[in-house]
């Protein structure tokens, strides 16, 4: 049951992805990353939907590379190096969806507290932005958190 009273109910309903990339469970999305059930599906679906659109972009050439060396699939390559690929490209599309669904928080509800909620909701969506870079950075096989690149 949630804080407001009413049972939570959880979407049972999938994101569709390009095909080598995982579909995106909305109920794990929901339930790992602690987004509210009374959001409409309509806006969870959205943000994921962008969320997972940016970050295939951003995987583009990872993806090439992958595939010419024989991978069908992330979950194939992941199985082959055994490093929890998919939860790194979860990782990275989820808190890059959360973090956009924090920013329109404002506009799900009108009570006085949205606006101190909201004020907060900058550096926690910061934070999860810094996640999701995080998250695709580990996948493109960088470790640390930074790059320097000789010019």
């Amino acid at each position: 049951m949630s804080f407001t009273g009413r049972p939570e109910s959880f979407l049972d309903t999938t994101v569709a992805n390009n095909g080598f990339f995982p579909v995106l469970p909305m109920r794990e999305f929901q339930e790992t990353y602690r987004v509210p059930a009374e959001l409409a599906e309509s806006a969870v679906a959205r943000q994921l939907v962008i969320a997972r659109d940016y970050v295939n972009d951003q995987l583009t050439k990872q993806q090439a590379q992958w595939q010419s060396q024989a991978h069908a699939s992330l979950e194939a390559v992941d199985i082959a190096e055994g490093a929890q690929l998919v939860e790194w490209y979860k990782d990275a599309v989820f808190n890059r969806a959360k973090a956009h669904l924090l920013t329109d928080f404002e506009t799900f509800t009108r009570r006085a507290s949205a606006a101190e909620i909201s004020d907060d909701a900058d550096p926690i969506s910061q934070s999860l932005l810094a996640r999701a870079k995080r998250a695709l950075r580990r996948l493109r096989g960088q470790k640390g958190t930074i790059t320097a690149e000789l010019l």
